[in-house]
């Protein structure tokens, strides 16, 4: 249960949807609201409100920006929810400086996820001004990725822990949807939607999957290749499910014990996937190699030169890069460009001519 958050859905349709209904399962209350237009509606307690756009589709955007500008104001966080034509007229009037977009089909996770989120931040006065970019939690190119993304992990990390069984076939889907959606979309708004996310595991995970696949497409992996990519990435930090959380998120130095407990986590994860059938040894080797370096000063086998294979290394510059790009409490993330410099430093350690091949994406992330 979510102490003090109270949501307040609004739209036309008689009864809360279903998918809101299983989503906001935990939250304190949820008080649905039939709405008509240039009617005053009671927001009354409510911490976050939602604004079901897909079921509001006789509201004019005039109407619901009335609603949204005199009513809801700006100082309270709002979501609006709907399928990505649902977004347009809201984009054309400007109405989406006032809050977030969520895209249909979401993970029964992940907006409870984004209520959590943005219930806990400090609300401005003031929304976004008009034609400058307002943060939204999934990027429209990649929804459909993104959202089957984040599924996929927490299936990921449920069967890491024993607590599922592996579905493989969410797992393909979810690495083919990956391959489409960069091949179309491209790395640049991937980045961005990955950085709106709060779990910083989940984060990770998600952002070295598409700088992986991302980077396979520069080099024109083939489809194979690019679909074993995929499914790696997304499996290479299972192992940390047994990792103790007071390790995973502790925003300091660890301590030498605490560092050969994580540096753990590729053999756990490894192990764990390896007693599944129908795993393909690639997979197995990006996951428990992903940290080795080509000098043998890597772990947790210290593998040298040609024992590392093509699709660990890229793994491998996939999972520094992330690193390098993200927020953590205890350093400023680098840019893009400034991630391919120190990659550039790392003489004997990485495959250079990859490195030199993918840098230009740099300027990209």
């Amino acid at each position: 249960m979510l102490s003090g958050v109270h949501v307040v859905v609004l739209g036309e349709n008689e009864h809360l949807p279903e998918d809101l209904r299983r989503s906001l399962t935990g939250i304190i209350s949820v008080r649905h609201i039939r709405i008509k237009a240039r009617e005053v509606v009671d927001i009354g307690n409510g911490t976050v409100v939602i604004i079901d756009a897909d079921r509001a589709a006789s509201f004019s955007p005039d109407d619901i920006a009335d609603l949204v500008q005199n009513q809801i104001r700006p100082a309270r966080p709002l979501i609006f929810v709907g399928q990505a034509k649902s977004r347009a007229p809201l984009a054309a009037h400007n109405l989406l400086r006032f809050g977030s977009f969520m895209f249909r089909p979401f993970s029964t996770a992940s907006l409870l996820d984004i209520v959590q989120f943005l219930s806990s931040q400090p609300r401005a006065v003031e929304p976004v001004p008009a034609g400058e970019a307002s943060p939204t939690w999934i990027v429209d190119e990649h929804a459909l990725a993104m959202s089957a993304g984040e599924t996929v992990l927490a299936e990921l990390f449920s069967f890491a822990k024993g607590q599922s069984r592996l579905n493989q076939p969410d797992l393909i889907k979810t690495g083919d949807l990956l391959i489409g959606s960069l091949a179309e979309s491209g790395l640049n708004s991937w980045v961005h939607g990955v950085r709106q996310h709060h779990d910083r595991t989940y984060q990770h995970c998600l952002l070295v999957a598409g700088l992986a696949v991302g980077f396979g497409l520069k080099l024109q992996f083939r489809q194979s290749d690019l679909q074993l990519v995929a499914k790696g990435a997304l499996l290479h930090d299972i192992g940390k499910a047994r990792v103790p959380l007071d390790i995973l998120d502790k925003p300091g130095k660890l301590t030498d014990a605490e560092s050969a407990m994580m540096q753990k986590h590729p053999v756990y994860g490894e192990e764990a996937m390896r007693l599944e059938a129908g795993v393909e040894p690639a997979v197995l080797r990006v996951m428990r190699s992903h940290h080795e370096f080509l000098d043998g000063s890597g772990y947790p086998d210290g593998l040298v030169g040609e024992s590392i294979d093509d699709l660990v290394r890229l793994t491998t510059i996939a999972d520094i890069v992330a690193a390098l790009i993200e927020q953590r409490p205890y350093k400023a993330p680098l840019s893009g460009e400034e991630a391919f410099e120190v990659l550039a430093a790392m003489h004997g350690k990485l495959d250079m001519p990859i490195v030199k091949a993918l840098s230009p994406l740099g300027r990209l992330i």
